[in-house]
Formats: C-alpha cells, sequence, structure tokens
C-alpha cells in the first residue's frame, strides 16, 4: 500500500518493536523505536553489541525470521508499508531500491562461485539487461569503489581477496543499482585503521555520486563522526538519544551517550585510534557532560528489566522514579532528543511533579 507524497521523507518508522519467543517466554529485542530519514542524508545506529541496532535493520529489511516477529509499528518507504509487503514484492524492492551490506563479506559471497558471477547475477536479477552491459556496470561500480584492474577481480573467487577488497566489492555491489537507501551494519569491523578510513571515504563519495540515503550500524563514535548528519543512540533495543552528529558529540544529554563517548575519549587518550581532523574537533568539543550520570561498571545487555528506565541500573542520577518509569522521547532543545528523566544537557527537563505526571520542559503531560 502506497500513501501520497511524501516529500523529502524517505523513511519513517513509528513504535516498531520486535520481539521473540523462547521457552522462557517472550523477550523484546526492540521496543517502540522511532525515527525518519531525509533523502540523501547519512544515519548512525550507535551503541554496543546487543542493543538492537542489526534487528532494527533486519526489521526495516523484512528479515525478522522465527521465533521472532514484529509485534507493533510501522515502517514506510517512500509511501510503501514495508509490513505489508508479501515475499514476491520483497524480491523486487529489495537489492534494488534497499540495499545492505552486512558485517562480513566472506560470509555474504558463495565460495564457489566468482566475484563476477555473482555480481553479475545480481544485477541482472534485478534488470533485464544482456551480460555484456551488466558487467560494463560491474566494472563501472568496482572502479569507482577504487578497486584496481577490475576485470581481473571479477575472475577471482571470494576467498582470494582480502578483507577490505571484499568489503568494497560488497559496496559495490549495493551500490550498483543506485538504491535509494543503504544498510549498512559495521561495514568497518576487523580492518584495521587506514582501511576503515577508506571505506568509509568511499562510502561517502559513492552516497554523494548517486544521492543515496544511508543507515550506518556502529559501535564506534569516530566511525559516526566521520560520515553521519544524525546519530541515534540505542541500548537494551529501546532508543535513547537522537540528534545531529554535533549535538551528540558537542551536548551528549543522555548519561549511556556520555558513557560512549568518554570510552571513546579514553582510547584516544591511550592512542589506541587513528582518527581523521573532524572527529577530533568533535571528541574537543565534549563538554563536561561526560563525567556526569555515567557509570563505568558492567553495562552487559539484560533484555528482561523492568519497566523503568533501560540504563537506570548504571546511572549516578537515578532515583525511585527511574526504576519504576520508562522516560519519553523529549526535545532538550530544536532537533535533540533524548529518553531520560534527568539529561545532562539543555534547559528542558523530565521530573516527576505529581501522581502519574511529569514535567517536561516546563509542559505537564499524563
Amino acid at each position: 500500500m502506497r500513501t501520497e507524497n511524501t516529500g523529502n521523507l524517505l523513511l519513517l518508522v513509528d513504535n516498531l518493536s520486535v520481539c521473540f519467543s523462547s521457552s522462557r517466554g517472550t523477550v523484546q529485542a526492540l521496543k517502540e523505536v522511532g525515527f525518519s530519514l531525509s533523502r540523501g542524508s547519512i544515519l548512525a545506529l550507535l551503541g554496543e553489541s546487543g542493543s538492537g541496532k542489526s534487528t532494527l535493520a533486519r526489521a526495516i529489511l523484512g528479515l525478522i525470521n522465527p521465533p521472532g516477529k514484529i509485534c507493533s509499528g510501522l515502517v514506510n518507504f517512500e509511501g510503501i508499508d514495508l509490513l505489508q509487503l508479501s515475499s514476491r514484492e520483497w524480491r523486487v524492492l529489495r537489492g534494488k531500491e534497499i540495499s545492505m551490506v552486512f558485517q562480513d563479506p566472506l560470509t555474504s559471497f558463495d565460495p564457489l562461485w566468482t566475484i563476477g558471477d555473482q555480481f553479475l547475477e545480481f544485477i541482472r536479477a534485478h534488470e533485464k539487461i544482456p551480460v555484456r552491459q551488466a558487467r560494463r556496470v560491474a566494472v563501472e561500480m568496482m572502479h569507482r569503489a577504487r578497486l584496481p584492474e577490475a576485470e581481473k577481480l571479477l575472475k577471482l573467487y571470494p576467498f582470494q581477496l582480502s578483507g577490505g577488497m571484499r568489503q568494497r566489492v560488497m559496496i559495490a555491489m549495493a551500490m550498483a543499482l543506485n538504491p535509494k537507501l543503504l544498510i549498512a551494519d559495521e561495514p568497518t569491523t576487523a580492518l584495521d585503521a587506514t582501511v576503515q578510513a577508506e571505506i568509509i571515504e568511499e562510502m561517502r563519495v559513492l552516497q554523494r555520486e548517486t544521492g543515496s540515503s544511508i543507515i550506518l550500524i556502529t559501535h564506534d563514535p569516530g566511525v559516526a563522526a566521520e560520515i553521519a548528519d544524525t546519530v541515534l543512540v540505542m541500548y537494551k533495543g529501546r532508543v535513547v538519544e537522537w540528534a545531529d552528529v554535533w549535538s551528540i558529540y558537542d551536548r551528549p544529554a543522555h548519561p549511556y551517550t556520555a558513557f560512549l563517548l568518554s570510552i571513546f575519549n579514553d582510547n584516544l587518550c591511550a592512542g589506541k585510534k587513528e582518527i581523521s581532523d573532524k572527529t577530533l574537533l568533535l571528541n574537543n568539543r565534549i563538554g563536561t557532560g561526560l563525567n556526569r550520570g555515567h557509570n563505568k561498571g558492567n553495562t552487559s545487555v539484560n533484555l528482561d528489566g523492568g519497566d523503568g528506565c533501560v540504563f537506570c541500573r548504571h546511572c549516578d542520577s537515578t532515583d525511585s522514579y527511574c526504576l519504576h518509569y520508562s522516560p519519553p522521547m523529549i526535545e532538550v532543545e530544536p532537533g535533540h532528543q533524548v529518553a531520560c528523566w534527568y539529561p545532562l544537557t539543555g534547559r528542558n527537563s523530565a521530573k516527576p511533579v505529581g501522581e502519574g505526571k511529569v514535567s517536561v520542559g516546563g509542559h505537564r503531560i499524563t
């Protein structure tokens, strides 16, 4: 089902929840996740392993399989309700309109087929064009992804390429049909710092050339700073903060965001990370809020907590209200939203003012 004109809005996710059933009961891997993505923009999903980033990407792509299921919510892509598509409609959409780069490219390729066979099959599955024309498209995209001697590479098998080259080939394939949305799941994991920087730059260049939007999944604040326009911070299956990249790094409002950035800052001071001037500038602008409200203790994932704030057991500002009531997303400044009763920055706050009511930025809600 397609709705009317969506303007500059490409993707809208609203109140999305994903559940997994097991012998021990039902676990919510995602709970009431919501965000929007504009055409031509880059959104980074930032959070530790197990925070729900990849589950969110798979939900958008319709890849949640049993025992998992989408419990509620809306995923609207260009006016199309993706949750209502049939398997046949998904086969048409995936790869052409929405593409994905998976975390480990080696497991995404068939080891018995050459790179060229798989690249050409992908193109011709969506475009009814001759093999020769598909090969020209593949060679052109590999050149644009800075892969030398593309004709020779097409004759090789996946195991004959380095990790960085396989990742470049995967990105070239994903962008070959000029998708409107590219989802990249940890595309620089297990690559050295130099190759990471090259992959990020290539993704940025291809995005500018094709006009595609990108959702980048990462646990690395440095990678998010390099490429993203906006950042969505996730923890235990929930969105805890959402803002443009400058606001996130300059004025983190959620204790968990500050915690992530403080670890990144510690690694920088220890010389464990090579970053660009932009990332360094963003890091230097992180305010004194880093030392407020975060706890350097255990942050292991535990999805079966109570109804309160998901980060309350690791936050120095926790009180009884945080333990029993989940905070709503509030706007602490224009375009900067956070789910916290006591935000670290911004004039707006959410705190108890009476039974069943809270004050959000000076306004009372029920």
